[in-house]
């Protein structure tokens, strides 16, 4: 099933992992944490089946990929400043992923916040169609 997923993000607390944020602008339910023995980014989203169930998609990452895939992806990062002196970044492989700020770094950051959750919504609608990057392979989740 392809869900294709429109989320207004929440996170949730967990005694076995802490939680990392999404951030989007939409409309279904999602939750994730990081479970800190198994080192796995798991992400759990409700979207809602073509009768109009609704269906719960979990998917477990291995943290060491996706860390070591973000990370990969961030260096070939451009970051320019703008006439009005804030500051862009994007990705050219990865299109309509992009973070601005007031710095460098905050749009940097705004940029790494934006790459994992598009990566996050890539993995959970199973569009396969994510670059490998230093032989990581993201498709496979």
């Amino acid at each position: 099933m392809t869900a294709v997923l429109t989320l207004d993000v929440e996170t949730t607390e967990s005694t076995q992992g802490r939680p990392f944020m999404l951030k989007s602008h939409v409309s279904e339910q999602a939750t994730g944490f990081v479970d800190l023995r198994s080192a796995t980014y798991t992400l759990v989203a409700t979207a809602t089946d073509v009768q109009g169930e609704p269906v719960e998609i979990i998917k477990a990452i291995p943290g060491d990929d996706f860390d070591s895939y973000v990370a990969e992806a961030m260096r070939s990062a451009s970051i320019e400043r703008l006439e009005k002196g804030s500051w862009f970044a994007e990705i050219a492989l990865m299109p309509g992923v992009w973070g601005e700020g007031d710095s460098k770094a905050a749009a940097s950051a705004d940029l790494a916040g934006a790459l994992e959750e598009w990566l996050f919504l890539k993995i959970v609608d199973e569009d396969r169609d994510l670059p490998v990057l230093a032989h990581i392979d993201l498709n496979r989740f």
